[in-house]
């Protein structure tokens, strides 16, 4: 699977780092992003503790991926609060119990992508704050 837009995230690596952040982004295991880019799970950990060119890139990678999960979910979403009003419409339609449960599930995940997302922007603007004070010597 190749990722979207991943070219731009991996400038100045090997080959090899490429392909190991693109393993990375799509296996379930280490171990098996490890056999995917045919590297040891020794030479994965190594890059990603002490190269900062790597751990940059698959972090720029995972955001991106997120964001794009993310995405789907605000499109599924919509889609759950349509589900919502068809049950509110006709509540004994065959399966309205359980495509209520699962517009409800959608719509939870939907609130704590929200508030992880509110939290992450605060603690974002709390660090720049800090980093300016202590430039400053304030």
């Amino acid at each position: 699977m190749e990722i979207s837009g991943m070219e731009e995230y991996v400038i100045g690596l090997t080959p090899g780092q490429t392909l190991a952040i693109e393993a990375l982004a799509t296996s379930r295991t280490f171990v098996e992003a490890a056999e995917k880019c045919g590297l040891t799970r020794q030479t994965l950990r190594a890059w990603l503790n002490d190269d900062a060119a790597f751990r940059s890139a698959y972090r720029q990678v995972k955001t991106a991926a997120f964001d794009n999960l993310s995405q789907g979910l605000l499109q599924l979403g919509e889609r759950a609060i349509g589900a919502w009003h068809d049950v509110l419409d006709s509540p004994a339609a065959p399966g309205a119990i359980n495509l209520s449960r699962t517009a409800n599930d959608i719509v939870s995940q939907l609130l704590k992508l929200r508030e992880l997302t509110d939290l992450g922007d605060r603690i974002d603007e709390l660090e720049s704050r800090m980093t300016e004070v202590l430039s400053h010597g304030r």
